[in-house]
């Protein structure tokens, strides 16, 4: 998928001063250059394309879904090779079935097209990617848009997969799917297309919500015309699996706020003012207007629906409201565990949830607990903490209101004696931004697993990796000079499903369902995702862009807890060369490299960076003034990555 840039500056263009800010934090979104797909189905004859500067690039999941026909205004078209199609701001785009020349067609349903930023923007290098799914064409049942209705056009769609023409109309699928692999797309050729023209009449949405979606469109899938192929529906229960699996994907990402987001200055005339936009996490103790809370917090959602976390919390006494938010330069943090590893989103209504987190003692007990109790996922890519940053955002007028449940709220209750009090002490709001956005899927040529090649093929995942962590008071980033320390290396699995989990042992074991090794029983951990694979615009290399968080010292030791590698935010993207594994060579090296800051993601060259965020505050922190085992660690807050094959990787052959 090609790169698609969100700036923080984009979303957030209220001030100079803000921009100014926002821009040395840019965000970039998915994916690196393109995938290198051929293009399955024709699109000539009657498609019109969307040619205006305010296009917003979009893309239909369920998996992607390829050849699938879109209306929006004067724009008329089917979704390329990726799923992906561009349709005018603020229009209505129609996802249908409809042959070529086609008399019927069947209509899954409409949404409306909207970014969560101004896409005419002088500063705005290209939309965001939004994503639909059946869950945003569903009829609303009350709160909840229905899931049935959702769940059957999800089980209409996945069956609609492209045939080997050359072995008759009824012939193996050409993409089959393949459970727990994110290698999955959805083909719709022009010839199981071309069965509509048997209905009596158009399908509407609405026809979804039944179970019974087969017997109403029997005349298409049950052809009395032999010349035309039979299409089986999968089962309800296995289309309910696959939506899932959808929505978690396009939530997957990394999410953040942080206390430099908080704060800013609008000027009127001469006057300077402080003001809030609810940009970061922040709050006040309950019945104490001086006594203030703000937080850094980093959740990693992965593509299957599991959570990774870290976070800071700083509290104490401001006279204003600057200062209120300054206080993570000059207090003590503490440092926030991550209490529920689910889904930090409910998949069908977006709302947050298990995103409760604890601050611990020395000695292991918990002290607080933080609960993020309210906010609307809004087109999966923000929660916003106050209705001017949600207008400004989603662009919503002044006369609508904004349901106070859709805004980010959080509270914190202390333990005493081991015991959870009987309320808050204190309450606040937060805005949680994505920093990056996942791929649906992989080119199964690229990802090789054992689901993927052919016997006798080698195949590179589960992909077992060594990463050395250089660091030092003088290091150049950009050059390495004078990154004369290290940490100790460790291991990482990455799994065939796009998980990254931990290898503690380097003993290149598989695990089971609960992530226990089947070699030596030893329990490893989820710690991140592969966002994507991709080839280089040359074709001469493969990258493989991996995002790890690590927010728990019962991983690797207290040394790592605190680590990110290519979140963003603030740590760079990266890209890992697999080229020599994809020739069916395993060679030692792995050349791991910047993507951030290169015009395409392919091209970067400087030294891939890791980010110790419990460092990196503790570095930022003027007072108390640091200790001398403080000031030790503030020079493990960053550094350069370096990684090679795990010395007991081998590939192995179907």
């Amino acid at each position: 998928m090609s790169s698609v840039y969100i700036p923080i500056r984009s979303l957030f263009k209220i001030s100079s001063t803000l921009t100014s800010l926002a821009a040395a934090l840019s965000l970039a979104g998915c994916g690196g250059a393109s995938n290198n797909f051929p293009v399955p189905v024709s699109t000539t004859g009657g498609y019109s394309t969307c040619t205006s500067s305010n296009c917003v690039a979009f893309q239909f999941t369920a998996d992607p879904a390829v050849n699938l026909n879109y209306r929006c205004g004067t724009v008329v078209n089917v979704t390329d090779n990726e799923g992906l199609g561009s349709c005018p701001n603020n229009s209505t785009v129609t996802f249908y079935l409809r042959p070529l020349n086609g008399s019927h067609e069947v209509v899954l349903g409409s949404a409306l097209v909207q970014p969560v930023r101004d896409v005419v923007s002088q500063d705005n290098n290209v939309s965001p990617l939004l994503r639909f799914t059946p869950m945003d064409l569903a009829d609303s049942n009350g709160a909840l848009p229905s899931v049935q209705q959702a769940t059957q056009v999800t089980r209409l769609l996945q069956s609609l997969r492209q045939r080997d023409a050359s072995q008759g109309i009824n012939g193996p699928v050409l993409e089959p799917y393949i459970a727990n692999t994110p290698v999955n797309r959805i083909v719709i050729s022009e010839d199981l297309k071309a069965g509509i023209n048997s209905l009596s009449s158009d399908i509407t949405p609405s026809q979804f919500n039944t179970d019974t979606i087969d017997t109403v469109l029997a005349a298409w899938l049950t052809p009395t015309d032999k010349t035309k192929p039979t299409i089986n529906l999968i089962s309800t229960p296995n289309a309910g699996a696959r939506l899932l699996g959808a929505l978690q994907t396009v939530k997957a990402g990394i999410y953040y706020g942080t206390p430099e987001l908080n704060t800013f200055s609008s000027t009127t005339g001469s006057t300077s003012t402080s003001t809030n936009f609810n940009l970061g996490i922040e709050g006040t103790r309950v019945g104490a207007a001086d006594q203030h809370a703000s937080m850094a917090i980093y959740l990693l959602n992965d593509r299957t629906g599991n959570a990774m976390g870290q976070g800071l919390l700083w509290t104490g006494t401001a006279t204003n409201q600057q200062d209120a938010f300054k206080l993570y330069l000059n207090t003590v943090a503490q440092t926030m565990q991550l209490k529920n590893t689910g889904p930090s989103f409910d998949p069908y209504t977006s709302r947050i949830q298990n995103v409760t987190w604890t601050t611990n003692a020395q000695d292991g007990t918990a002290t607080n607990l933080i609960n993020f109790n309210q906010g609307l996922l809004v087109r999966n890519l923000a929660v916003m903490g106050g209705q001017d940053i949600y207008r400004y955002y989603t662009n919503t007028p002044n006369t609508q209101t904004i349901p106070a449940a859709d805004l980010g709220t959080w509270n914190l209750t202390p333990y005493t004696s081991g015991a959870l009090g009987n309320g808050p002490a204190f309450t606040g709001t937060d805005t949680l931004s994505k920093t990056l956005l996942v791929n649906s899927f992989f080119d199964r040529s690229l990802w090789k697993t054992a689901d993927t090649v052919s016997a006798g093929q080698r195949y590179i995942f589960p992909l077992h990796v060594t990463l050395g962590f250089n660091y030092g008071s003088s290091c150049d980033l950009i050059t390495s000079n004078g990154c004369n320390q290290s940490l100790a290396p460790i291991g990482i699995s990455i799994l065939a499903d796009g998980s990254i989990i931990s290898d503690r042992n380097q003993n290149c074991g598989a695990v089971d369902a609960n992530l226990k090794d089947t070699l030596d029983g030893s329990q490893e951990y989820r710690i991140g995702f592969v966002r994507t694979i991709y080839q280089s615009q040359n074709l001469a290399d493969v990258f493989l862009a991996p995002t790890i968080l690590i927010g728990n010292d019962q991983i690797y030791g207290a040394a790592y807890n605190g680590l990110q590698i290519a979140t963003l935010a603030p740590a760079p993207r990266v890209k890992m060369s697999i080229s020599s594994l994809e020739a069916g060579q395993a060679t030692g090296s792995i050349n791991i490299t910047d993507s951030s800051t290169a015009a395409t993601q392919d091209a970067g060259t400087t030294p891939a960076q890791w980010v110790n965020i419990y460092n990196y505050y503790l570095a930022r922190r003027t007072s108390p003034a640091l200790t001398t085992a403080e000031q030790a660690k503030a020079v493990q807050r960053q550094g350069i990555l370096t990684a090679k094959l795990a010395s007991c990787y081998s590939m192995p052959t179907k």
